[in-house]
């Protein structure tokens, strides 16, 4: 309902968004969802808002690394469905 697909492994990010984004398959607004620094640097890459789930990050400092980002910030796949049904 709310997502075309999800993508992942083995391909990189590079090589999905590239392909995705050849296929027009990105609707504006956009959001990208992830769980590391390299996520957000992809979703500014292709001007998406970006979601940080910090519930499966390995990453020890986000709170620092995100607070002056236009971020959203939720913990797991659970309160993105509360979130998305909030904003919809």
């Amino acid at each position: 309902r709310y997502f075309d697909g999800i993508y992942g492994s083995p391909d990189t990010k590079e090589v999905i968004l590239a392909r995705t984004l050849g296929k027009r398959k990105v609707i504006r607004p956009a959001i990208f969802v992830g769980d590391t620094i390299y996520d957000y640097a992809c979703a500014r890459k292709i001007r998406a808002d970006f979601v940080f789930m910090y519930g499966y990050t390995e990453l020890e400092d986000w709170r620092r690394r995100f607070r002056n980002k236009k971020v959203i910030i939720i913990r797991n796949p659970e309160e993105m469905t509360r979130w998305i049904k909030k904003s919809s």
